[in-house]
């Protein structure tokens, strides 16, 4: 089966676009490569769909 057609792929960001994203916890690029840091959001279509938090507690002694 042939297509006539090539499908039509449209990058960017703007109103109306779809927003897909992943937010890492990180300061460099070079952080992200070599330490695969926490997803602290992943957003599919402009909705955030995970989120990844990190707690610390403090005991007494």
């Amino acid at each position: 089966m042939k297509q006539r057609r090539g499908a039509r792929v449209s990058y960017g960001v703007r109103p109306g676009a779809r927003a897909d994203l992943v937010v890492l916890d990180s300061t460099t690029y070079d952080d992200i490569v070599l330490d695969r840091p926490d997803r602290t959001h992943v957003i599919k279509a402009g909705r955030i769909v995970a989120r990844t938090t990190r707690t610390s507690e403090l005991l007494a002694p």
